[in-house]
């Protein structure tokens, strides 16, 4: 791993950590054995550094959910749902901080960054959600899925229960995470597959 990556990795444990405001270039800077002004030399400045994090996350996402898609195209949506779903979970137990630093630029960005660093999340969420609704579409159209909601809506759906599983992780463990998680994933999809009957109403 080169200097400039080692920066990287070790600013995106001190941002997770401490937040923008609290996160130290001098720490920064001694935890990857460098002076401040070898930080200097690679980042104009804490701002620069915090989106080369977020840009480095956003790209490794885009990256990987390309791959996925195309090895996956053959599988049923199910197992397409599935893999997705578990990724994401596995994703949160070996990798905290990411999920951590990704939460926190969601919810309180940091103030001089706002407008681009919230560009940068929904272009990569909705990168996301449009994956998540082919899969939904195909499996539409192939009679996997019965329900008749959009599929906007229950891509919508998935993100979120994506997203809350993986961050309960972050914020600490529950009993039978895997029988709970699986439990999760189980009554979302028997949502999808199960067959509407008339006279049910959304309260």
């Amino acid at each position: 791993m080169n200097t400039k990556q080692t920066i990287l990795e070790n600013a995106l444990q001190f941002f997770a950590s401490y937040g923008y405001d609290g996160a130290s270039m001098s720490l920064i800077a001694k935890e990857t054995q460098i002076t401040k002004a070898g930080i200097y030399s690679y980042f104009k400045n804490k701002e620069d550094l915090y989106i080369a994090v977020l840009d480095h996350l956003t790209a490794f996402h885009k990256d990987y959910w390309m791959q996925k898609k195309q090895r996956m195209k053959t599988a049923s949506c199910e197992k397409r749902l599935k893999d997705s779903f578990i990724f994401s979970i596995q994703t949160a137990v070996k990798e905290p901080a990411l999920i951590a630093f990704w939460q926190m630029a969601q919810i309180s960005p940091p103030r001089s960054l706002e407008a681009v660093v919230t560009e940068k999340i929904s272009a990569s969420r909705n990168f996301l959600l449009s994956y998540f609704e082919e899969i939904i579409e195909a499996g539409k159209a192939s009679g996997e899925i019965q329900t008749s909601h959009s599929s906007p809506s229950l891509a919508h759906a998935f993100y979120c229960l994506m997203e809350g599983a993986s961050l309960k992780h972050v914020n600490g463990n529950f009993p039978d995470q895997e029988e709970v998680l699986l439990t999760l994933f189980h009554l979302y999809w028997d949502g999808l597959t199960a067959r509407e009957t008339d006279g049910i109403q959304m309260i």
